[in-house]
């Protein structure tokens, strides 16, 4: 059985639109590993290793990996893209998880720092709904933020 993966170009020239995230292009890992947990399991111990490029359109593609940090298992999926309100500091992201969930987030840029905010969330309908039981497509509260460090492992 074949297995597949999403290129990632880094050739293309960098459209002005998301210059202000350059800097985000590559590969990155965490530093140290977090701590998870759910009501139904133990506590666990993951990494976590993300990617970004671009293809030279006003968007950066993305794919994230979450393992547990023993056994290397892939515990959770994301993957989707990152685009920049042209003449501004407004982000969103478009993420779609392994796990059924989509979620719209927009917030700022300010340096090298994003402030994000759910603005929709949808499950589809089969999905574990233990995870989400309450998802619906309405605004959400909360905000996004890095769970732990991270650093580049290597250059775009």
């Amino acid at each position: 059985m074949a297995s597949f993966a999403c290129p990632f170009y880094q050739s293309a020239k960098l459209n002005e639109a998301i210059s202000p995230l350059d800097w985000l292009l590559g590969n990155w890992e965490s530093v140290e590993p977090g701590k998870g947990s759910f009501p139904s399991l133990k506590e666990f111990r993951y990494t976590e290793d993300l990617h970004f490029a671009q293809m030279g359109e006003p968007i950066i593609s993305f794919m994230f990996n979450a393992s547990d940090a023993e056994t290397k298992k892939i515990l959770h999926r994301e993957c989707g893209f990152i685009r920049m309100q042209t003449g501004t500091n407004r982000v969103a992201f478009i993420i779609a998880q392994n796990s059924g969930l989509v979620e719209v987030e927009e917030g700022e840029l300010m340096g090298k720092q994003l402030s994000l905010h759910s603005k929709a969330l949808a499950r589809q309908s089969f999905a574990t709904s233990r995870m989400f039981p309450e998802c619906s497509s309405s605004n959400q509260t909360g905000s996004w933020s890095k769970r732990f460090p991270c650093q580049r492992t290597r250059s775009q």
